[in-house]
């Protein structure tokens, strides 16, 4: 049970921090084509995000978020990247470097935690995925 809620809370901090990273960057989104992009992965974050809650609370839980220094980490690393270059390539390899992390994170978690309930390895099998598909779709801006 303690692995299922620790990987819960790492599925929600990592698609939480996705979320943020988006948000950091969005605005700086010219190209209509990478927009879109960029609120796409949005949702997908947000239902992985929503799916890993219900099952917290399922459990009698509320999940974990990121931290303050995290999330301030992103912001002062987006405005810098910003102001040197605020291209939709650049954009992009920020974006890649995240989702990069977060698959790294997600799959360590994913073979420390052992044993998991089915519903909860598929959730992690799904933020990889999507990871993965979020770097593909980011490849074509670069």
């Amino acid at each position: 049970m303690q692995n299922d809620i620790d990987m819960l809370n790492n599925i929600r901090k990592t698609t939480e921090m996705g979320q943020y990273g988006i948000n950091s960057v969005i605005n700086y989104a010219s190209d209509t084509e990478l927009y879109r992009a960029l609120k796409q992965q949005q949702t997908e974050y947000d239902k992985i995000c929503d799916a890993a809650d219900r099952m917290l609370k399922a459990r009698g839980i509320s999940g974990s978020h990121v931290g303050a220094m995290a999330k301030m980490s992103t912001d002062m690393s987006a405005a810098m990247n910003m102001m040197i270059s605020p291209t939709a390539s650049k954009i992009a390899e920020m974006m890649i470097k995240g989702s990069t992390i977060g698959i790294t994170k997600n799959i360590k978690n994913i073979h420390k935690s052992g044993e998991l309930s089915d519903d909860i390895k598929y959730l992690a099998d799904k933020l990889v995925a999507t990871e993965q598909d979020n770097i593909e779709q980011m490849k074509k801006f670069l």
